[in-house]
């Protein structure tokens, strides 16, 4: 655990947070696909469609036992299915970049 911790959460079911340990976020809330908005972890994918990195449960287990410091800033958002990523809207797509930019949703 780091030295702080922020919590964000509306009636959107959205939870934006900070120091936390990816680890303990990913066993909480059991994660299956992350989109990865700001990362530096080289076992991603790239989604044809959006043009988003992702990841799903095979990566993503990889993510959660490496030492986490070494992929940068780690920004992300699940989702459910492949196929509903490649579904995003231009507009969806945007507001996860907007996310990205500000950190707040």
């Amino acid at each position: 655990m780091r030295d702080y911790l922020y919590l964000y959460s509306n009636k959107s079911n959205c939870l934006v947070c900070s120091g936390l340990e990816f680890e303990d976020i990913h066993n909480t809330l059991n994660l299956s696909h992350l989109i990865l908005l700001s990362h530096d972890f080289d076992d991603a994918q790239r989604d044809d469609k959006s043009y988003l990195d992702y990841c799903d449960s095979h990566e993503l287990n990889s993510l959660s036992s490496n030492e986490i410091y070494n992929f940068g800033d780690l920004i992300f958002s699940d989702f459910d299915t492949i196929e509903k990523l490649g579904e995003l809207s231009e507009l969806g797509i945007s507001e996860l970049l907007y996310f990205k930019h500000k950190h707040k949703p």
